[in-house]
């Protein structure tokens, strides 16, 4: 797919991947390597800020890359490409994760990654970072709501974060959404199968006498210990609740990305 640009002394020259980002990117590496934080662009529009310009996605630290002694080009093609992969390697994740085989999990990485929609981003190549993350923010949401994880709640709000450095902040836009979604789809399943167990545990046959012996004393016991453990049962509950987890998320996502966020809003006014 790539061997022109990998084994050729060729670049990605389409629409904006050669007239717009390869110059941007380029400038802001070399304001990086001067010694300045790129912060101004004097050569749009008069002068632009550039910590505001989610284009220029300045403090994305995939961009660590053009700081490799391997020159521009180079890293430029390293960052496109990179990013393909990383979005194999999430998709073919995220299958996983939901059980799929070997073999259905890679044709799901090789179809999403080399898809149409997605390979074609690599003109647009903010779009494509966010591409590259979005499976891994499906799967941090995923195990978040499932697992009412705060560990995951976290790392649901780095690739938030991820994605809004990167120049996309649509897709976390859109995987915020996706996760809401399937937080309340999920708090009706697990209402719905509460109300079912019950149902069938009412109906059934009454239990013998060393069975209800059983559960008198366990509900003695579990009398007396209440008082000490209702807090901390409640706390904790209240810690793995749904809202507070998507909050927790974006709260996460919003502090990592500030630095992006705030000038942005500032810019735009």
């Amino acid at each position: 797919m790539f061997a022109d640009v990998l084994f050729a002394d060729r670049l990605f020259g389409f629409r904006d991947a050669a007239h717009f980002y390869y110059p941007l990117f380029q400038f802001i590496q070399d304001q990086w390597a001067a010694g300045h934080v790129p912060v101004w662009n004097p050569y749009e529009n008069g002068g632009v800020p550039l910590a505001g310009d989610l284009a220029a996605s300045v403090f994305y630290p995939g961009k660590l890359i053009f700081a490799l002694p391997i020159g521009f080009a180079w890293a430029y093609k390293v960052y496109i490409i990179g990013h393909m992969l990383l979005a194999v390697f999430w998709a073919y994740r995220l299958a996983r994760a939901w059980r799929a085989s070997v073999e259905a999990a890679g044709l799901c990485a090789i179809s999403y990654a080399f898809s149409g929609n997605i390979l074609y981003q690599y003109i647009n190549v903010i779009y494509l970072v966010g591409a590259a993350w979005f499976p891994a923010a499906l799967l941090a949401a995923d195990h978040m709501l499932r697992r009412r994880s705060p560990r995951w709640a976290i790392l649901f709000g780095v690739t938030l974060a991820l994605m809004t450095l990167g120049g996309d902040p649509q897709a976390a836009y859109h995987a915020g959404l996706l996760a809401g979604l399937y937080g309340l789809i999920l708090w009706r399943w697990r209402r719905r199968t509460r109300r079912a167990w019950k149902q069938a545990r009412g109906s059934g046959e009454r239990k013998g006498a060393i069975e209800e012996e059983k559960d008198a004393a366990r509900d003695e016991l579990q009398t007396a210990l209440t008082p000490a453990l209702s807090r901390r049962e409640r706390g904790r509950l209240w810690l793995r609740s749904t809202p507070v987890l998507l909050a927790m998320a974006g709260a996460v996502a919003f502090v990592l990305a500030a630095v992006q966020v705030l000038p942005s809003m500032v810019m735009t006014r």
